[in-house]
């Protein structure tokens, strides 16, 4: 069965997002990661780079289709995790803990508002 997390705000495409003070982590939720199937490379933001809500800002590659990674929020990538450049299928094994994607400088918290709950991610 598929897993959604509660507490985590998602997009309709299936980015989610966790919220920790001023920053913002971000992934591929469970059921986008099921839909895409087996991740064999990632192609993460660059770091230090300012990004728009919506904009694409890398990639997700699997053996069915490449997928762009649209930015959920805008703000300033703060860092990536390391360990999906070696490993990109801990984006299928965990996707909400070592799988995430990157670390976001928050710079608009409207753009909370156009996010689902995970109630509603779960009803779409």
């Amino acid at each position: 069965m598929t897993e959604v997390k509660e507490g985590l705000l998602y997009t309709k495409e299936g980015i989610w997002v966790e919220i920790t003070g001023g920053k913002a982590r971000i992934g591929l939720s469970d059921r986008a990661q099921e839909e895409l199937g087996e991740v064999i490379y990632v192609q993460p933001p660059v770091v230090g780079r300012h990004i728009a809500r919506n904009e694409e800002i890398g990639a997700i590659e699997s053996f069915k289709a490449i997928s762009p990674l649209i930015s959920p929020l805008s703000g300033k990538v703060l860092s990536i995790n390391q360990a999906l450049e070696g490993e990109p299928s801990l984006m299928n094994s965990s996707p909400y803990s070592d799988g995430w994607l990157a670390d976001i400088e928050i710079e608009d918290h409207g753009d909370f508002g156009k996010m689902l709950s995970a109630e509603r991610y779960r009803s779409i």
